[in-house]
């Protein structure tokens, strides 16, 4: 299993992207793109989110699809 910046080796690992500085004042999120390469059908990513709006407490983490972000 290894990790390396943005690339991964085997199912079960594991990549956190997260923001240096929150976005301010966001009323509503209509949609999302994210590019990946290498996946398919016994090799993919679960995707999932959770927000804040204080810096401390957070959501709990959801499955990442625009019917989620609204």
């Amino acid at each position: 299993m290894a990790v390396n910046g943005t690339k991964t080796t085997e199912n079960g690992d594991a990549i956190l992207i997260s923001l240096q500085h929150p976005y301010e004042g966001v009323v509503e999120v209509i949609g999302y793109t994210d590019v990946t390469e290498g996946e398919d059908t016994s090799c993919f990513y679960q995707k999932s989110f959770r927000w804040g709006t204080d810096g401390v407490s957070y959501s709990d983490w959801v499955e990442l699809s625009d019917h989620n972000l609204k």
